[in-house]
């Protein structure tokens, strides 16, 4: 199993004497991937929106206000995609990143065409926590970017820069978003997403590191993962997000 997934073994209670050896059982499967975009819009940007909204209260999403330097944080995170895009002017700077924190702030933007320019900067010398002295002079790489309305909701839009895409390499969405959204537990601000357009082929393959990149594989190699790490099988009967599932196919209720 460590040829396909070396970190294994070090990552968490497992025994190294039986990991080190363990092989995976008859029936495991895994697999490669590559995913398109169903069009089901007639506009300019047809494709797949995806959103996250923190829910476990440590983030309540992006600056719309601004920075607190006495109290080191926001003064708010409620407002509109407006609110975020006036408080983001450069110097002022947020970061943005699911594996490494990259550094962006709105260079210029006319609110009239509602069209502008986002500044992206690095941090190579600072790991994840963002580049703190961000100005015009330390900008790599910029993105021209507009604020859309799908379903009557602003949406900021702007093409993933290729320093963003190196600081995280598990999220290939060709684009970023931003809106104003409200989580399941009643948190609004803004947070950010991915689009995929349908032109957009997006590949997952099998790496072995759940840790840089979406995995595919079936329950009969879960569960042997979980247990060279110590972990309990996963519970596969009971509800689901789809409803209640027994461990069989569901039968068709379509009598054709």
């Amino acid at each position: 199993m460590t040829k396909y997934i070396p970190s294994m073994c070090t990552d968490g209670p497992a025994v190294a004497s039986t990991c080190k050896t363990a092989t995976f059982p008859s029936g495991s499967s895994a697999y490669d991937l590559t995913a398109t975009t169903i069009a089901n819009l007639s506009d300019s940007y047809n494709g797949l929106f995806e959103f996250w909204a923190n829910t476990d209260g440590t983030w309540n999403g992006f600056c719309t206000k601004q920075w607190d330097n006495v109290s080191q944080s926001c003064t708010s995170t409620k407002g509109t995609i407006s609110d975020f895009i006036n408080v983001n002017q450069l110097p002022n700077v947020q970061w943005i990143g699911n594996s490494c924190n990259t550094p962006f702030a709105v260079q210029s933007y006319n609110a009239s065409t509602k069209k502008g320019v986002m500044a992206w900067g690095s941090n190579p010398s600072l790991g994840c926590s963002g580049n703190y002295q961000f100005t015009a002079a330390k900008v790599v790489e910029t993105s021209n970017f507009e604020v859309i309305n799908m379903a009557g909701k602003d949406v900021l839009i702007v093409p993933s820069p290729a320093i963003y895409r190196a600081n995280n390499p598990s999220n290939d969405a060709p684009y970023r978003i931003f809106a104003v959204l409200t989580s399941s537990k009643g948190v609004t601000g803004v947070w950010d997403g991915n689009f995929y357009p349908t032109s957009f082929k997006q590949s997952i393959p099998f790496t072995g590191d759940p840790s840089t990149n979406t995995q595919i594989i079936n329950t009969v190699m879960f569960d042997a993962i979980l247990k060279q790490k110590g972990i309990t099988a996963y519970p596969y009967k009971g509800k689901s997000s789809s409803g209640t599932w027994n461990g069989s196919p569901v039968p068709s209720t379509n009598p054709n």
